[in-house]
């Protein structure tokens, strides 16, 4: 069964890696246990399942293991360098995305505290126009009555329009900074965004430059 009766189990590696049965396919090429290849295999698959090597390089080591240009030293080398480049991009990143979270946090509460305050000001806005009507009600009941005590409700009346026109200028400024504030956190979001993409593809590269470590 199989290539060059080498049995049924290895046809799918060959196909993978060579495409053929030939005198320069995947067997004639190998030169050391079938047993020491099988473990150097499912080494490189669970790397590559872990995300510690990617897939360029992980279809490299398979095909440098079919030639026989790999050991299972190599592969414990190339896990060590790994790892060491994964902890220190994750911890390089944590820090750098921290300032970012932190400032994003910062922003947050700044929103929530000036939505609660534009709150409190509708209400009390809302309470000076109750007023206001209330007293221009009053002052036209007044005005044949009592002159002098409508030109008060008159007077009443004014300061409180003014008073609403202060504190609606306020909430005009709380919806701007509000604004303001939302447009900023989606240039913290894309700075994060652009910030893990960077890092990940600077993993990524680095891990490719691995492979030289096996010819060494």
């Amino acid at each position: 069964m199989g290539c060059g009766g080498r049995g049924f189990y290895r046809f799918f590696d060959l196909i993978d890696d060579f495409g053929c049965c030939g005198n320069k396919g995947f067997y004639h090429e190998r030169h050391y246990e079938y047993d020491k290849y099988d473990e150097m295999i499912t080494v490189i698959d669970r790397l590559y399942a872990e995300g510690k090597i990617d897939t360029e390089y992980y279809q490299r080591l398979r095909k440098e293991a079919a030639i026989g240009n790999l050991t299972m030293d190599d592969l414990m080398r190339i896990e060590i360098n790994s790892q060491k480049k994964l902890n220190r991009e994750y911890n390089d990143m944590d820090h750098e995305l921290k300032k970012y979270y932190d400032k994003l946090n910062q922003i947050d509460k700044a929103i929530e505290e000036s939505e609660k305050i534009k709150n409190d000001l509708l209400s009390e806005i809302e309470n000076l126009k109750r007023k206001s009507e209330s007293l221009e009600k009053v002052a036209e009941t007044m005005i044949s009555v009592d002159e002098a005590s409508t030109k008060d409700y008159i007077k009443g009346k004014i300061e409180i329009e003014s008073k609403i026109s202060t504190l609606e200028k306020r909430k005009q400024d709380l919806d701007k900074d509000i604004s303001d504030m939302d447009e900023l956190k989606n240039e913290l979001n894309l700075k994060i965004l652009e910030l893990k993409s960077l890092k990940q593809r600077e993993r990524l590269n680095d891990l490719k430059f691995d492979i030289k470590d096996i010819n060494k």
